[in-house]
């Protein structure tokens, strides 16, 4: 069995993973999940610029929603994962979770 190095960094492993079986989520649910696995943003600005960089990857897409908070409504992003993306994941997954045969 050839087993792939992935391509992904943990951070976006974490990401995507948060992302998988088809959820779609706002930047901000994403953020407290990948909290599970320690990460913490203290600047949102970075987390939007690792977001974009993956959507500009074809990783995962990101769409405008409207949400009505009172007294104002509110836009927020909200995150998908690609077919590339999931691939990539699974990649992941093989490599991190392969046990070599023993000699």
């Amino acid at each position: 069995m050839k087993i792939q190095i992935p391509e992904l960094t943990h951070l976006q492993y974490a990401i995507l993973l948060t992302l998988a079986d088809g959820k779609t989520l706002s930047g901000e649910e994403i953020r407290l999940r990948i909290r599970q696995f320690g990460a913490n943003f203290n600047a949102e600005p970075k987390f939007y610029q690792l977001m974009s960089r993956m959507e500009k990857s074809d990783l995962l897409v990101g769409e405008y929603t409207d949400r009505k908070t009172n007294p104002r409504q509110v836009r927020e992003r909200k995150y998908k994962q690609t077919d590339k993306g999931t691939k990539a994941v699974n990649i992941s997954f093989e490599f991190y979770h392969y046990i070599p045969p023993m000699f």
